[in-house]
């Protein structure tokens, strides 16, 4: 991971934003996948409990939907066996791989299987393979011994995991899926979708106090979710992952990210990121066969009421080509090198663009104004602060890929309404809209009529802005964008709206934005949206 060049003036460096948006993530088609670590250092006083108050506390708190209402997380509901029945035995300090990979393979579709109390080590990968297998590890701890191979890969339909603490030894940030610590994935990159996954109620951290070589929690994310639908990963504290606290891609969909608590990792707190080809591959590659490649856009994911602080690197919520994504509700504090919530599409990375995202109620709090409380060891680049703002709308686009009408539809970002978000103490300004590079122009007309512009339909509308550095709101996009709207935003006492986010002047502040489409949500409005 290359260091993040310094602002330049008044603007950010387009090798800063895409180095940290798509920063040794995976690559396309294969299986490679960045994961984060966690540790019991530091941060350890604020996992004792499960930040869920966001119900209930606070004037500037937005209460959580029915989509973060979940039933108690009870025991085993049926048939149950216990790994010790398969040899694994607690505390003894000895690989238990063998036993619990033979009461994985031993059971039928929708049993559980109990972990009694105790610290049980594992050395490599533990698939579980059979349908609705799900493992309960209430009062157990489950130690990943090899850094290079420490997922619990969730690999059939309904395959979930509930109460566990998980720690590992990493100090070296990897990017294979079964360096995550936890991975919902199919068998195969193109196997059919997983559906009706969970991830519930899990601690993944560190272990220092056994070995200081265990600062970190997993050698890439601590949740990866690759190709999964209706799937659940929710009340978990995340700490220290070496990469992405939670990371969703190849075309996940459906899903639900939510009361989360995630601390102190090496990359974006929680990631959504979708990838139409590999860097090397040219816009006509990608152009050929992009019907194919859209099904790879993450798409219908809500995330709600999550506390998220503290990352060395990377940003709090990334949204890096998705659609139908709702944002609402979450904690976000001190970022300390990137923006608290991000929007954007890379042409670096090849990614997809953005498409109906709604970024609502959020508190955002110290971006950029705090430095990190833990570097871990294996970090060799400075730490150098971009210049994000609080929330970042960011459009890349380059001149061969907007040649293609077709391609640069797919790369827009279009559809964004944020609103009644809370931003407060922000190095460079509260929310900014941006494109950078010129070749989006290249997509007018024989006849010289008016190009697309690559970000169009943005809502900003009744945000809170206070003791922010820079501008509260900022367009940095000559014309690059359209359909702009500013209403009762604020800063300080006074108004923030400004003139140039007034595209065409009138423009209503609804734009049709919905965000995600569950049934949780949908039944909050009338009408569905249409896409």
């Amino acid at each position: 991971m290359n260091p993040m060049p310094r602002q330049s003036g008044k603007r950010f460096s387009i090798v800063a934003a895409t180095a940290l948006a798509c920063t040794a993530w995976f690559t396309f088609a294969s299986e490679t996948v960045a994961a984060p670590q966690s540790p019991s250092g530091p941060g350890a006083a604020m996992r004792s409990t499960m930040r869920n108050q966001h119900a209930t506390s606070g004037p500037d708190v937005t209460p959580l939907s029915r989509c973060a209402d979940l039933p108690p997380l009870d025991g085993p509901a049926g048939k149950a066996r216990t790994v010790t029945e398969f040899g694994a035995v607690p505390d003894d300090e000895r690989d238990d791989t063998a036993a619990i990979q033979r009461a994985l393979d031993a059971l039928r579709p929708g049993d559980w299987l109990v972990f009694p109390p105790g610290r049980y080590v594992h050395s490599t990968r533990l698939r579980v393979q059979v349908q609705g297998v799900k493992l309960w590890g209430r009062g157990a701890v489950l130690h990943a011994s090899n850094p290079a191979d420490m997922a619990v890969m969730l690999m059939a339909d309904g395959a979930s995991i509930y109460g566990f603490t998980l720690t590992a030894i990493t100090e070296k940030r990897g990017n294979k899926p079964h360096e995550a610590r936890v991975a919902i994935h199919p068998r195969s990159n193109d196997a059919p979708m997983l559906r009706g996954n969970e991830v519930r109620g899990n601690r993944i951290v560190a272990d220092a106090a056994r070995d200081p070589r265990a600062a970190n929690s997993a050698t890439t994310t601590g949740v990866f979710v690759y190709r999964a639908r209706d799937f659940l990963v929710a009340d978990n504290y995340v700490e220290r992952s070496l990469a992405d606290g939670i990371h969703i891609t190849a075309g996940s969909a459906f899903g639900r990210v939510v009361r989360n608590t995630v601390r102190e990792t090496g990359d974006d707190m929680i990631a959504m990121v979708s990838y139409l080809g590999r860097r090397e591959e040219s816009a006509a590659q990608i152009a050929a066969d992009l019907p194919a490649r859209l099904d790879r856009v993450v798409h219908d994911i809500v995330v709600e009421g999550n506390d998220l602080a503290g990352q060395y690197w990377g940003r709090g919520i990334s949204l890096v080509g998705a659609r139908g994504i709702t944002v609402r509700g979450n904690r976000i504090s001190d970022t300390t090198t990137a923006a608290a919530i991000y929007i954007a599409r890379e042409a670096n990375y090849r990614t997809a663009g953005v498409q109906d995202a709604l970024i609502e109620g959020n508190e955002i709090r110290r971006v950029q104004t705090t430095e990190p409380r833990y570097v871990a060891s294996s970090i060799s680049h400075g730490l150098r602060k971009t210049g994000h703002p609080g929330i970042l709308v960011y459009a890349q686009i380059g001149d061969d890929e907007a040649r293609d009408p077709a391609l640069f539809e797919q790369l827009r970002i279009r559809g964004v309404r944020i609103a009644n978000n809370r931003i407060e103490d922000a190095a460079n300004g509260g929310v900014r809209v941006s494109v950078r590079g010129g070749g989006w122009a290249a997509n007018r007309g024989a006849k010289g009529e008016r190009a697309v512009e690559p970000i169009s339909e943005i809502a900003i509308v009744d945000n809170r802005i206070e003791r922010v550095r820079g501008k509260p709101l900022a367009i940095e996009a000559a014309d690059g964008a359209a359909q702009l709207a500013c209403r009762g935003n604020t800063a300080g006492a006074g108004s923030a709206d400004i003139a140039e986010c007034d595209r065409p002047r009138g423009q209503a502040s609804e734009l049709g934005v919905h965000g995600a489409d569950l049934a949780c949500i949908r039944e909050r409005r009338a009408t569905p949206p249409a896409r």
